[in-house]
């Protein structure tokens, strides 16, 4: 079968989960074809890839142009959503002529409003995943929200990742009918979990993912403070760049952690994996972020617990679906500093408690994220009539 995969930018470290369905697809004999805004060039050997601009127009100018008075705002963005419309279309169905693909993967079902068009007539299974972003933040502006009916009339499946997310695609519109929940799978190639005795000797704790208002890395880093003097030896790394990082620099000055927090930037996804190991518990305080953007999935959640490492994080999203409060890790409500920094010091307490959920969640990711079983059944997806 020849794929069609619609991704905004193939090869992100931040996104393990589409090498390895891309991948996946390929090991199991299809063929694929990329599509997008870029290719990184370490995979530009690998696979046929044709540009195609992804996105609707962006909010600030919509937000800029409406006040324009006199009803001429209004008449500019209803001209740019045309445009975008007509643009994603013809170059679409210039890719689709040229590739002739059996069905279409679009990863990011926002990124694909603009192509409504083109899909609508293409006949071949269409299946589009929706994120976090996709059914939150992303349709912020009037002219995204305005091309969400033609996107769900115009693909076969939604996949989502939890049931929240699948919840609020209902609420968009798509039937419930067209929705199939499918689990991220999760692995950590080369990386070995760390003996019990090692990792309770570890003096620091980490955090990885990007620094963004919904991963909440200064709330992290408040609960940090209030353990700062009762662990004299145990240090913070944060793992990720983003644009909060000037913040999170003044915060540690401000809050005298300097010499406690190493800022290890954006790192390849092995070497991340490889300071992970090594933790002795991971942090992330997931929370609805000033946009109203939320986490899909706890991917770097799951790869920590599959590591044996004891999780801290937050009521939020699918996240409670990995990891379950008091069996395989701890949750906190959402902003609930004093709450998230107790339960970061029973851990640090309370050796057994930190072997006995860090072994649950091993386990319960092990046998519940293969990656196989994710290619398996987007697979069955991408072949039904």
């Amino acid at each position: 079968m020849r794929i069609l995969y619609i991704i905004p930018d193939f090869g992100q470290a931040s996104e393990t989960f589409v090498e390895q369905l891309v991948f996946g697809l390929r090991d199991l004999g299809h063929e694929i074809v990329l599509a997008g805004n870029s290719i990184h060039p370490r995979h530009a050997s690998d696979f046929e890839f044709h540009s195609l601009r992804l996105g609707m127009p962006s909010l600030f100018e919509e937000k800029l142009f409406a006040k324009i008075p006199a009803g001429i705002g209004r008449r500019l963005n209803a001209w740019r959503l045309r445009r975008a419309l007509s643009r994603g279309k013809g170059e679409l169905n210039r890719i689709l002529k040229a590739t002739q693909p059996d069905a279409i993967y679009l990863e990011y079902f926002s990124l694909g409003l603009s192509l409504s068009g083109a899909l609508a007539d293409f006949k071949g299974p269409k299946v589009a995943h929706c994120h976090g972003f996709d059914v939150t933040s992303a349709l912020n502006g009037e002219g995204a929200r305005s091309a969400v009916p033609s996107m769900i009339q115009a693909m076969s499946r939604f996949i989502v990742t939890s049931g929240h997310i699948r919840n609020r695609a209902r609420i968009l519109g798509v039937p419930e009918s067209q929705i199939t929940k499918v689990k991220l799978g999760v692995e950590v190639k080369g990386i070995q979990a760390v003996s019990w005795d090692a990792r309770l000797k570890s003096n620091y704790i980490v955090s990885l993912g990007r620094l963004t208002s919904k991963k909440s890395p200064l709330t992290a880093l408040f609960a940090f403070k209030t353990l700062a003097d009762q662990f004299p030896s145990l240090r913070y790394k944060l793992i990720g760049d983003g644009a909060l990082m000037p913040e999170i620099r003044r915060a540690i000055e401000s809050l005298g952690l300097a010499g406690r927090v190493d800022l290890l930037g954006a790192m390849e996804h092995e070497a991340a994996l490889k300071v992970l190991a090594g933790a002795r518990l991971y942090i992330q305080h997931s929370a609805t972020g000033v946009d109203g953007d939320q986490e899909g999935f706890g991917v770097s959640i799951a790869e920590a617990s599959l590591l044996g490492i004891p999780v801290v994080s937050t009521f939020h999203n699918g996240i409670p679906e990995q990891v379950l409060d008091g069996e395989t890790g701890f949750l906190v409500p959402e902003y609930a500093i004093d709450a998230f920094a107790d339960r970061m010091r029973r851990f640090l307490e309370t050796p057994e408690l930190s072997q006995k959920l860090g072994n649950a969640g091993r386990e319960r990711i092990a046998s519940n994220y293969p990656v196989s079983r994710r290619v398996g059944e987007i697979e069955k997806l991408l072949q039904a009539n």
